[in-house]
């Protein structure tokens, strides 16, 4: 699909080749548990605050920044598993899109229940 819509074949296998990398890379850690509910429209005012989206219509996007490895709805959270990578241009903001993120996640004790798709086919696949 990204090659039909004129961009590199390769951009899923090599995405350094051809996109910028952030100075800061951290992971962000919530507390011990299992994922129950996430508020993804925060998770993307999380990415617009690290200038990876636009406030406004002429802003630009800072191709370099966001978030990757977000945990999903059931997995496990804590110590061993972070709820996001955050990618920032600067130690300051990375650490406001870090509040934002362990802000959108709820952790519950027991595992959320999970859709029969999920269960039979994994989160790979759905």
């Amino acid at each position: 699909m990204v090659r039909v819509l004129g961009g590199p074949n390769d951009i899923i296998d090599s995405p350094s080749r051809h996109l910028p990398r952030a100075p800061v890379e951290r992971a962000v850690y919530g507390p011990s548990g299992h994922v129950a509910k996430i508020d993804t429209r925060a998770l993307g005012l999380a990415v617009i605050e690290l200038g990876g989206g636009r406030r406004k219509p002429g802003d630009g996007i800072d191709h370099a920044v966001g978030l990757t490895e977000l945990a999903g709805k059931g997995d496990d959270a804590g110590n061993q598993r972070p709820l996001a990578i955050i990618h920032a241009r600067d130690e300051s903001t990375c650490s406001r899109a870090a509040e934002i993120v362990r802000n959108a996640y709820v952790i519950a004790a027991a595992p959320a229940k999970t859709s029969p798709v999920r269960e039979r086919f994994g989160p790979e696949t759905t």
